[in-house]
C-alpha cells in the first residue's frame, strides 16, 4: 500500500516511531513528522479544523462522545473510540499533565477495491486532541478535569495520478510496507492487547500518544 509506505518512510526520516518511543519523545517528533507528510508532493493539503471541546470532567465516555460529535468527517465515532482507548486509565503519577493524543487515519471510498486506481479518492487525516488528565489521590486512576480541550484535524488528499506516474521512482526510494506494518508502527500500544479500531471503510485509524 503506497500511502502506508510513504507515511512510515516520513516517520523514519523524522525519527518518529510511536510504537517504541515514550509519549514525551513521540510528541516532539510528531511535529516534524506532520511537516514532512504535508510537504510530500503526492499529497494535497486540505482543510484544518480547530475545535474546542467543553468537558465537564470525570468521564472517558464524555471525551469519546464529545470527539464523536465534534469530528468534522463521517468516521467520528471510530475516532472517538480510538482516542478514548489510547488514554491511560491507571499508573499516572503526575497530579496534572497535558497530553496530546493523536491519530493517523487513511480513508478511501467504501467498496473501492483498487486503491491504486487513478480515480480513487483517498484522504489522510492527522488528528490531535490536547487534553489535561490527572491522577486520583487514592489509587492513581486517571481523572479528566473540567476543561476546554482542543481537537485539531488536518486533512490531506492523496494525488493518485502522482503516485502512479512516479511509482517506479518511489519504489526505489521508499521501502514497501504492508497495512499490518503500518498498524504496528503507528500504534503506541501492544497491538495484541490494544488492537486499533477500523473505520467504516476498512482502513485503519491508528492511535498513538
Amino acid at each position: 500500500m503506497a500511502v502506508a509506505s510513504i507515511l512510515m518512510f516520513a516517520g523514519a526520516k523524522t525519527g518518529y516511531d510511536p510504537h517504541s518511543q515514550t509519549p514525551a519523545k513521540s510528541r516532539h517528533r510528531y511535529r516534524a513528522f506532520r511537516k514532512k507528510v504535508a510537504k510530500f508532493p503526492g499529497f494535497l493539503r486540505g482543510d484544518t479544523f480547530r475545535l474546542i471541546l467543553n468537558l465537564e470532567g470525570g468521564s472517558l465516555e464524555e471525551v469519546e462522545d464529545k470527539v464523536h460529535r465534534a469530528y468534522p468527517f463521517a468516521d467520528g465515532g471510530y475516532i472517538g473510540s480510538n482516542i478514548r482507548y489510547s488514554i491511560p486509565t491507571t499508573n499516572i503519577t503526575l497530579s496534572l499533565a497535558d497530553y496530546v493524543f493523536s491519530l493517523v487515519v487513511i480513508s478511501k471510498p467504501y467498496g473501492d477495491e483498487d486503491p491504486d486506481d487513478s480515480n480513487t479518492k483517498m484522504t489522510i487525516e492527522l488528528v490531535r486532541l490536547h487534553l489535561k488528565i490527572c491522577a486520583s489521590d487514592g489509587d492513581g486512576t486517571v481523572q479528566i478535569p473540567k476543561q476546554a480541550a482542543r481537537l485539531i484535524v488536518s486533512q490531506l488528499e492523496v494525488k493518485p495520478h502522482y503516485l502512479i506516474r512516479r511509482a517506479e521512482h518511489l519504489a526505489k526510494k521508499i521501502p514497501k510496507k504492508s497495512l499490518v506494518d503500518f498498524v504496528k508502527y503507528f500504534w503506541s500500544k501492544d497491538p495484541s492487547t490494544n488492537p486499533p479500531y477500523l473505520t467504516y471503510d476498512n482502513t485503519p485509524s491508528i492511535s498513538f500518544q
